[in-house]
């Protein structure tokens, strides 16, 4: 709707004034707003998400270019990104060369811009010479969707075909036993949907990806992090985008033993908003029943509020004074405290 769009471009355009007083003098972004304060994740991060957002609202190039800048200064020869960042984040620390060039060329690539032609060159000659190296599922996954973005199909294919052989398929669903396994699987449906070819395999493949990422989705929509929301919704908008039917829809009925009932109409219209409807029995049973065309999500949520718990029993013991002096003490406090 036009209001829901205005709020959207509102808190965009929020969001990019706030994040301007988070870059230093030279372009790069952190954390914290001191110039001492340089991180190469976040500014790579910067850059894709400004390059995004500038399909929605005024983003001033030269805020992107300084941060293009910055990161062509720390790449190697070799076309690999070199970093010194101060970090916060130990999944991110613990990744290599591999995963800090994956990631950067990610961002360079869905920049789209002719100045960035020379980074994007000699950090995928860094990447293809790494091809064949072993590394985590993580940076396996983010090299597949910067080698997709690049039109490298071969070499993606290599690295999906590596990821398949570690992925974990039970009960219609498929991941990575990985500390990133939400970035880990959206990495690997951006790069499956990334070209036009994909094909009915691919599709199945999604599906039991997706099926194991919006079951981590918390009752919001997000998920633990705030790396895995984004990456993940923008996975999930991908394929919502593909599989969206502008003919048809769809109704999804919903009800229990006792009576109640509850019908939920998804069409081309309001296909993208959430709709939730409250269960009056918990615990109950319930039955979903969908007919139609198209896509549904179905996700149930239970949330309640608990006393806290109690603590340990602990016994504090002091004494006053608490020092021994020169002198003879005759009397002492002695204060017992009891939890």
């Amino acid at each position: 709707t036009p209001e829901r769009k205005a709020n959207i471009v509102e808190a965009l355009v929020k969001g990019y004034q706030k994040q301007l007083t988070f870059r230093s003098d030279t372009g790069t972004y952190g954390s914290f707003q001191d110039d001492d304060n340089i991180n190469f994740w976040i500014t790579a991060l910067v850059v894709k998400t400004f390059s995004h957002a500038q399909n929605w609202i005024h983003i001033d190039e030269n805020d992107i270019q300084q941060a293009v800048k910055w990161l062509h200064k720390i790449q190697s020869p070799d076309g690999c990104f070199q970093d010194q960042s101060v970090y916060f984040n130990n999944r991110l620390e613990a990744d290599n060369d591999m995963a800090r060039t994956a990631y950067a060329l990610i961002a360079l690539l869905e920049h789209k811009r002719p100045y960035n032609g020379s980074i994007v060159e000699d950090a995928l000659s860094c990447l293809r010479k790494s091809a064949d190296h072993d590394t985590s599922s993580y940076t396996q996954a983010l090299m597949a969707y910067a080698f997709s973005l690049s039109g490298d199909l071969d070499l993606r294919d290599k690295m999906l075909k590596k990821l398949d052989e570690k992925a974990i398929k039970k009960e219609g669903s498929r991941y990575w036993e990985t500390e990133q396994h939400v970035e880990t699987g959206s990495y690997i449906i951006l790069a499956l949907l990334s070209d036009k070819g994909t094909t009915t395999k691919n599709l199945a493949e999604i599906v039991d990806i997706i099926h194991w990422i919006v079951s981590l989705q918390n009752r919001y929509g997000g998920f633990d992090s705030s790396q895995d929301t984004a990456l993940g919704l923008q996975a999930l908008a991908l394929y919502a985008k593909l599989i969206k039917n502008k003919k048809g829809d769809s109704t999804v009925t919903i009800r229990s033993k006792s009576g109640f009932e509850k019908i939920v109409h998804v069409d081309k219209v309001n296909g993208l908003l959430l709709q939730t409807v409250d269960l009056p029995e918990i615990p109950g049973e319930y039955t979903v029943h969908a007919t139609g065309e198209g896509y549904v999500s179905f996700q149930s949520h239970v949330h309640y509020n608990a006393p806290p718990e109690k603590g340990e029993f602990s016994l504090k013991v002091t004494t006053e004074p608490s020092v021994c002096s020169q002198e003879s003490q005759r009397r002492f406090d002695v204060h017992v405290e009891v939890r």
